[in-house]
């Protein structure tokens, strides 16, 4: 068996990607019609960590500063997000998740755990290590 070249490589895991991705799209549709993947993935890395600063989201997922500025609105707008002044600097506002926010969020969580073991359960142990193992030696 030869070894595949990085560019091969980089092709399986977009297509893994998409397949995941697709896959949240259909549930969160059923969910949320309306709702943008981008709007999801916001949501998710607030609840991931609660309090934090819209500089640092920028920093932490690679989001356009202006386009995760609007997404920010967007969810505040819809009521699952809020912006609150830190006490440290009243001028500061971190985002959480609403309490709508929250049960939404952790629905997200359920369909991305049932997600992932639709696509990944039956993979022998392995297989599924040495994907972790790669993605952590990744520079």
């Amino acid at each position: 068996m030869n070894r595949p070249t990085p560019l091969e490589t980089l092709e399986a895991l977009r297509v893994l990607l998409l397949r995941v991705k697709q896959e949240m799209m259909t549930r969160l549709h059923r969910q949320q019609p309306g709702m943008t993947f981008l709007e999801m993935r916001v949501l998710m890395l607030v609840g991931e960590g609660e309090g934090v600063s819209q500089k640092a989201l920028v920093e932490r997922s690679y989001i356009d500063k202006a386009q995760l500025a609007r997404t920010v609105t967007s969810l505040e707008m819809r009521g699952w997000l809020e912006r609150r002044a830190t006490h440290s600097d009243r001028r500061l506002r971190c985002l959480y998740l609403s309490p709508a926010g929250q049960a939404l969020y952790e629905q997200l969580r359920r369909d991305l755990a049932e997600v992932a073991q639709m696509l990944f359960g039956g993979w022998p142990t392995e297989t599924a290590r040495a994907l972790i193992d790669a993605a952590g030696s990744v520079r």
